[in-house]
C-alpha cells in the first residue's frame, strides 16, 4: 500500500472519528445540562444544597459521591475535546507525526491516570461506606475496570512516543529532501 492510498485512509478514519468526537462533546454537555436541571440529578441536588444551606438533609458521603460525579463528567468531556482536537490535527496536517498530536496523546494518557484514580476511590468509598451492599463481584469488576483505565494510559503513552519517534523521522525525511 502506497504513502500516499495510507494517508488517504488515515485522515479518512480521522474524519469519521472527529464527527464522533463532536457528538460526544455535545453529548456530554447535554448530560450534564440534563443532570443540572433535573430535581433528581446528583448535580441539581448538590447545588441546591449548597445556595438553601440544606445540608441537614444530604450526608457527607452524598456530596463526595456528587462532586466526584462532576469531576467524572467534567474529565469526559476533556478527553472528548481532545480526542476531537487530536483527529482534526491528523485532518489538516494530512499526517500523524506532529508534535502536537504526540502532546495531545500524552496529555490522554493523563487523563485516563486520573479517571482510574477516581475510579478507584469511587470503589474504595462504596467499600468503605457501603459494605453490606458491596458483593465480592462488583468489587472485583470495579478493580478491573480501574485496571482498564491505567492499561489504556500505558497504551495512549507508548502511542505518544511512537508518534514523536515518527516526528523525528520526518524531520529527518524533509531535512533530506
Amino acid at each position: 500500500m502506497g504513502e500516499n492510498t495510507m494517508t488517504k485512509r488515515i485522515v479518512g478514519i480521522s474524519k469519521k472519528a472527529y464527527i464522533i468526537s463532536i457528538i460526544l462533546v455535545i453529548s456530554a454537555v447535554i448530560s450534564f445540562g440534563f443532570n443540572m436541571y433535573q430535581e433528581s440529578g446528583y448535580i441539581h441536588g448538590l447545588f441546591y444544597c449548597l445556595t438553601h444551606n440544606h445540608f441537614e438533609s444530604i450526608s457527607i458521603t452524598e456530596i463526595i459521591y456528587q462532586i466526584l460525579d462532576i469531576l467524572i463528567m467534567v474529565l469526559n468531556f476533556v478527553i472528548f475535546i481532545i480526542c476531537g482536537l487530536i483527529f482534526k490535527g491528523i485532518i489538516v496536517d494530512k499526517t500523524p507525526f506532529r508534535k502536537k498530536t504526540a502532546d495531545r496523546l500524552k496529555n490522554l494518557s493523563i487523563l485516563f491516570i486520573i479517571s482510574a484514580f477516581f475510579s478507584c476511590a469511587c470503589t474504595v468509598m462504596n467499600f468503605i461506606f457501603f459494605p453490606d451492599y458491596i458483593e465480592g463481584y462488583s468489587v472485583f469488576c470495579s478493580g478491573v475496570s480501574d485496571i482498564q483505565h491505567i492499561f489504556y494510559a500505558i497504551v495512549f503513552f507508548l502511542i505518544t512516543l511512537i508518534c514523536r519517534y515518527g516526528c523525528q523521522l520526518q524531520i529527518e525525511s524533509d531535512e533530506t529532501l
